[in-house]
């Protein structure tokens, strides 16, 4: 799956307005050092502790921890489809970026 593609999914899975979530999904991953151009999978889950407290100022503690589990689980799915928890991330033109890995 692409980056972009990644990107789409998890600003969708938060529940948040198509205003704010990218923003919002953006700014946590800055957070962490990447950017959803160039986020490795161990990027996208060290910024889930950021994405959740943003997610936290807009939606009932409960959604938030629904949603959470869904983004989780979401991509634990990118990482087993690549064959391990580090994989690299399809580029947008569907090449491997293996540079994207940490």
């Amino acid at each position: 799956m692409s980056s972009d593609a990644i990107f789409r999914s998890v600003t969708t899975m938060t529940g948040l307005s198509s205003f704010l979530a990218p923003g919002t999904v953006r700014r946590a991953l800055e957070d962490v050092g990447s950017h959803p151009e160039t986020a490795s999978l161990a990027a996208w889950r060290s910024a889930l502790v950021r994405i959740e407290a943003r997610m936290r100022a807009y939606l009932p503690g409960a959604e938030v921890e629904r949603r959470m589990r869904s983004i989780s689980a979401f991509l634990e799915q990118q990482s087993t489809a690549l064959g391990h928890a580090g994989g690299a991330i399809r580029g947008e033109r569907g090449e491997r970026d293996d540079h994207r890995i940490r």
